[in-house]
């Protein structure tokens, strides 16, 4: 069983912090992500690796990632993120919340 490694620090993109900001207190999607982020607090590989050949170009393109992983929020959500590396320290990135598995797969180019 592999040990569980927390990262340096949680961070998301512009993007996403403006979605998960905009979120009231006592919205129940914002506390469904936060269990997520939770998980991400503990453990940085708390999801699942994306094949390269599967990233979407815009990832690629606006971040210039070296990695993806998505973590299921809930029944039909989503999360991406990514694992930075700066020196020794390890940064996790949230990419983009999907508030639907049909625009995960859109993203994604699967439909």
């Amino acid at each position: 069983m592999r040990k569980r490694k927390p990262p340096d620090e949680l961070r998301g993109t512009q993007e996403f912090a403006t979605f998960y900001s905009g979120l009231s207190e006592d919205s129940e999607l914002k506390n469904i992500i936060e269990v997520s982020l939770n998980a991400l607090r503990e453990d940085l590989l708390a999801g699942e690796k994306i094949e390269k050949k599967k990233w979407p170009k815009k990832y690629v393109q606006e971040y210039g990632i070296h990695n993806l992983f998505k973590m299921d929020v809930g029944k039909e959500c989503r999360l991406t993120y990514t694992i930075i590396a700066d020196g020794r320290k390890k940064i996790v990135c949230v990419i983009e919340f999907f508030s639907s598995h049909k625009s995960y797969d859109r993203r994604f180019g699967y439909t």
